[in-house]
């Protein structure tokens, strides 16, 4: 509650102020400030979990005085820079913050991870159809623990993203793409707070799609309102078998494989489970060597050898790779720049489309969550 507190208002120039209110040390914790509306704007459906951490503090503002906390922009489009570098510390904090010890090979868990078994599924030969279909919105940031499944197995996700560990690879799955995982593929994964988890498990000797490994699916929207449809419990045999027919013909694998290769090698584990816990890590080749007692030369092939890219490209990848993530998660492009360690929004849209061959606004677009990307740079500029 705000009431009794003095407020106040700091000009920070035309046509844009800041509103503080003045709040006793004791009185001042990060859970009794209201949120923010430009975390409202801004931080979209993070808003509750950025709130609620608790590495997050309300830090005071550059030049108004430490008792003060920000809580609102008054005015104007864009947010002070100073503001901006302060919100993009304090969700490096959330990124990097875990209450236990780290995943190897996965982005450290956010705060609040609920890790679960997955569902029991009977074997192939007790399924009564070709496709079984549902789905579930996950609450909380959820985890499963690696598993297999005697049935092969297509997730896709809506309003968040989904992450899958297997082996040495992780693949990224946003909206409008989905993971198709084999039977028998030992497999873990991550969705993201409110994500709306939709999974079809189809019956290896009825399928006649082969994918043999892990492969990125294009969800169009034909395959999706088909496999709606297939999740339905009142079809009968006749009506179950067409539309399971044209799952088969529409159904292919999508032209951006989101996979991100871990070295798997030990001279460069130690490297590549640093950026994974923090991406915007931006110690040099040369660096890394002398940290690692070993030579540039050295770390540069055990990354060729293991990935296929040099050190700065797999850097790279894996950056774009927690870019998709943030950007599906209603971030916009200059906090996610700051929190990736790219020191202007303009590299990191450059970054992103070397590896993705388009920009982060065009990419969104193309998959149909254009509203997920917004860009407080320029109104001009394509995200």
């Amino acid at each position: 509650m705000l009431t009794g507190n003095r407020v106040s208002t700091a000009r920070l120039g035309t046509g844009r102020s800041w509103t503080t209110v003045t709040k006793s040390p004791i009185e001042r914790t990060a859970l009794d400030v209201p949120p923010e509306p430009c975390d409202a704007r801004y931080l979209a459906r993070s808003a509750t979990l950025f709130h609620s951490h608790p590495d997050v503090a309300h830090a005071p503002i550059p030049d108004l005085a430490p008792d003060q906390v920000c809580l609102a922009v008054a005015a104007g489009d864009a947010m002070p820079a100073p503001v901006a570098r302060i919100r993009a510390n304090r969700i490096k904090r959330m990124i990097r913050s875990s209450r236990g010890t780290p995943t190897l090979g996965m982005w450290r868990r956010e705060a609040g991870t609920v890790v679960r078994r997955a569902v029991e599924l009977p074997q192939s030969d007790a399924v009564p159809f070709a496709v079984i279909a549902g789905s579930q919105v996950v609450r909380v940031p959820t985890e499963w623990a690696p598993h297999a499944h005697p049935l092969h197995e297509l997730v896709w996700v809506r309003g968040g993203t989904l992450t899958s560990r297997v082996g040495d690879r992780v693949f990224t799955v946003v909206e409008g793409h989905g993971l198709w995982m084999p039977a028998g593929i030992v497999h873990g994964g991550r969705a993201t707070a409110g994500a709306e988890f939709h999974g079809a498990f189809f019956a290896p000797e009825r399928t006649p799609v082969a994918f043999n490994e892990p492969q990125a699916i294009m969800m169009t929207p034909l395959l999706e309102s088909l496999l709606g449809h297939l999740s339905r419990t009142d079809l009968d045999e006749a009506a179950r078998a067409r539309a399971e027919a044209v799952v088969f013909d529409v159904i292919e694998p999508s032209h951006r494989q989101l996979t991100l290769q871990l070295p798997g090698d030990p001279r460069i584990d130690a490297i590549a489970e640093a950026l994974l816990d923090d991406p915007a890590d931006d110690r040099s080749l040369e660096e890394w060597a002398r940290h690692m007692g070993t030579s540039d030369r050295t770390i540069t092939r055990a990354f060729r050898h293991t990935t296929g890219l040099s050190f700065a490209q797999w850097r790279q990848m894996l950056r774009v790779h927690r870019a998709l993530m943030l950007l599906s998660e209603g971030f916009d492009v200059m906090t996610v720049s700051e929190v990736l360690g790219y020191a202007q929004p303009s590299s990191f849209i450059a970054a992103f489309r070397r590896v993705m061959g388009t920009t982060p606004g065009a990419f969104f677009a193309a998959e149909g969550t254009a509203g997920s990307v917004r860009n407080p740079v320029s109104a001009d500029r394509n995200s």
